[in-house]
Order: structure tokens, then C-alpha cells, then sequence
């Protein structure tokens, strides 16, 4: 509930919605892709207890549940949760390229690679920030503690 609203303004909420414009959906998939997992966060935002509503509980959700239920059915979800995001500085002064990654999720390794091939759990282990030489190809990827990839793997040039 949006702490600006008085009691009585709180009292008539009902609950929120989820907007798609389908004129951004050109097939069924898309759609499903656009809408899944963003209708089940809404329903965590409008039915959950606020006492345990928290996002590693959801995250744990997702991925121990629905998104389970959502494969056994065939819809087409998005597992962008998973996305590894990498940030980067060029250092031209000293010819080097500062590299930080992030992720949405907590609890999941990121792994990487600086020579081009793919990352696995063998790979370089993600602890911080980090610097390599610019024009490196950088792959990234989110791995659970059984060395499985999570989501896609992400890849840049630090140029």
C-alpha cells in the first residue's frame, strides 16, 4: 500500500493490475513471454503478507514453483531474472578496463570468461569488481550450486 494514502484511501484499494499493450505482442509467445513471471510478481505485490514479503522468498518461488507449473504448461516465460548485467569503465590512462557484474537474484554464483569461450563453474568466480585489458570479450553467466546455467549468457566487448 502506497504510504501516501491515508487509512481511509487505503481501505478502498482492492488490489492492482497488470498492463500489456498488445500492440507490442505480435505472437502468443511474445505475449506469454511479456506477461510471465510480471503477472505473479503482481500477485505477490497485492496478496502476500507483508510481514514475508521479501524477494528472496519470491525468487525461491519462482524457481522452485512456478516456473515449474508455467514449463509443465508450455508458456512461454522470461528467466531474464537470471540475467547476468555487466558495467564497465576504460581506464585510458592506465590501458585498462574496470568491469563490475550484477544480478538480480542472490544466492547464485556468477561465473565468467575473458578468452572467449563460455563460462561454466570451472571458470573465473565473480567476488567484485575487477580489471582486465580493454577489447576483451567478456561471457558471464548465473550458476546454482549444482553448476547448472541459470539463464543466457551474457557477452560484451569492453570497448
Amino acid at each position: 500500500m502506497p504510504a501516501e494514502l491515508t487509512a481511509k484511501e487505503a481501505s478502498r484499494v482492492l488490489g492492482n493490475q497488470t498492463c500489456l499493450w498488445a500492440e507490442f505482442t505480435p505472437t502468443e509467445e511474445h505475449f506469454e513471454y511479456m506477461l510471465y513471471p510480471r503477472t505473479l510478481a503482481s500477485a505477490e505485490v497485492s496478496w502476500s503478507d507483508p510481514k514475508v514479503k521479501n524477494w528472496e522468498r519470491f525468487q525461491n518461488a519462482l524457481k522452485s514453483d512456478h516456473f515449474k507449473r508455467l514449463e509443465r504448461d508450455n508458456v512461454n516465460y522470461a528467466n531474464s531474472m537470471f540475467t547476468v548485467y555487466p558495467a564497465f569503465a576504460i581506464d585510458q590512462l592506465n590501458t585498462e578496463a574496470i568491469v563490475f557484474l550484477k544480478t538480480e537474484t542472490v544466492g547464485f554464483s556468477i561465473y565468467y570468461t575473458l578468452d572467449g569461450s563460455d563460462p561454466t563453474i570451472n571458470a573465473i568466480k565473480y567476488e567484485g569488481d575487477f580489471k582486465t585489458k580493454p577489447k576483451t570479450l567478456l561471457k558471464a553467466g548465473l550458476f546454482n550450486e549444482a553448476g547448472e546455467l541459470l539463464g543466457e549468457i551474457t557477452e560484451i566487448r569492453l570497448k
